[in-house]
């Protein structure tokens, strides 16, 4: 049973990013996405950010390039001439993408301080 309460403050800006951060991470309040964040530190050591929205995206981004790859396979099964240039083009910008997806899963805190600092 949770029966104690922690206050932090924030600007009203940090409000609107942490309410649109928890609604895209799948979190149905600021304070269990908060938790989650502390929990996997207290944990870990570490915190990697969203994890649960960056495996999600990698997920799509593999099963991309499985259909690209079954799209090959068929064509070259049923005998047609394929020319791979273009598909394997697709699939190494999709690869691309994952290591992306991959830099982005980080701390929310990292990203803040670094705005925070380009300012």
């Amino acid at each position: 049973m949770r029966d104690i309460t922690l206050k932090i403050r924030c600007s009203s800006d940090e409000r609107d990013l942490f309410e649109q951060a928890r609604k895209d991470a799948g979190f149905s309040s600021v304070a269990g996405w908060l938790r989650s964040f502390a929990y996997e530190y207290a944990k870990t050591g570490e915190n990697k950010g969203n994890i649960r929205q960056g495996l999600t995206d990698v997920k799509t981004e593999l099963q991309r390039i499985g259909n690209n790859l079954n799209q090959l396979t068929r064509s070259h099964n049923s005998g047609q001439s394929v020319d791979v240039s273009e598909e394997l083009k697709e699939i190494r910008s999709t690869v691309l993408g994952l290591s992306d997806i991959i830099t982005d899963i980080r701390p929310i805190p990292y990203i803040m301080e670094k705005k925070d600092h380009d300012r």
